[in-house]
């Protein structure tokens, strides 16, 4: 016959380090996400942090991590014929922040809206605390919202076993 096996248990525990225990690649460890209805608007034809901010300390050196920047009316303009750019940015510890993409980079021909969807894949490798943040710009000094209109707009970070 078949045999199957069985094991229940009410809590896994690393032996060296509570909370830590090796997963297979792919599973996700963590989670962290920021979500809200503040509408982030520049004029700046520099990059320029958004304030939209999430932050995690890594549970593996090698893991790798989705950053998604979702929903919200993103591409809300408040002039005709320009751009909007958003660049992902990351910090480790209490370094500076640095470019690690460019999101999305969108032009329009008129004032117009609509939700935008962003992913990165980071591999930082590090066990200090990760701060992730969208920096963004406009191409010719016209307003830009990364969130126009208080839509809900997110930014999650996935910590991914390899």
């Amino acid at each position: 016959g078949i045999m199957t096996s069985r094991l229940l248990v009410d809590k896994i525990e690393g032996k060296a380090t509570s909370g830590i225990v090796q997963m297979p690649a792919g599973h996700i460890i963590q989670v962290v996400e920021t979500s809200n209805t503040t509408s982030y608007v520049t004029t700046s034809t520099s990059i320029t942090a958004s304030g939209l901010t999430v932050s995690l300390t890594p549970k593996f050196q090698n893991s790798k991590f989705i950053v998604t920047l979702n929903g919200g009316s993103m591409e809300f303009h408040t002039g005709a014929s320009h751009n909007i750019q958003a660049h992902m940015y990351r910090q480790i510890a209490s370094g500076g922040y640095s470019d690690i993409g460019k999101m999305y980079h969108q032009t329009y021909g008129a004032t117009f809206g609509h939700s935008q969807n962003g992913m990165i894949i980071d591999s930082p490798n590090t066990t200090s605390t990760i701060y992730y943040q969208p920096y963004y710009k406009s191409s010719n000094g016209n307003g830009v919202y990364l969130n126009g209109n208080t839509c809900y707009i997110t930014l999650q970070v996935m910590e991914v076993a390899v």
